[in-house]
């Protein structure tokens, strides 16, 4: 499990840390016609200069969680739930 703490609001999305990373949550800004469920948002990881796409944020039938998924160390689909707290001010991140 991982939270992350909201650190700026902007135009462009929100940007979060945790005690070791820093994150950029953005909004989806593109289409994905013919599928029936789509991101809500982006979440990447900010490596020096640079961001690494993590995943898109799937909505729930949970108000303020999400699904998505990242590959654990063997290649591997691992299901994980975002859930926001305090007003979007923080996310948790862990295993589904």
């Amino acid at each position: 499990m991982e939270i992350l703490t909201l650190t700026k609001r902007t135009g462009k999305g929100n940007f979060f840390e945790s005690n070791e990373n820093k994150y950029w949550l953005r909004p989806v800004d593109r289409d994905y016609p013919g599928r029936a469920k789509k991101p809500e948002y982006y979440l990447s990881k900010i490596i020096g200069k640079e961001t690494k796409f993590i995943s898109g944020f799937f909505p729930t039938k949970n108000e303020n969680v999400f699904s998505y998924d990242v590959k654990n160390q063997i290649g591997m689909k691992q299901f994980m739930i975002a859930q926001f707290l305090d007003a979007g001010k923080k996310i948790i991140l862990r295993k589904k």
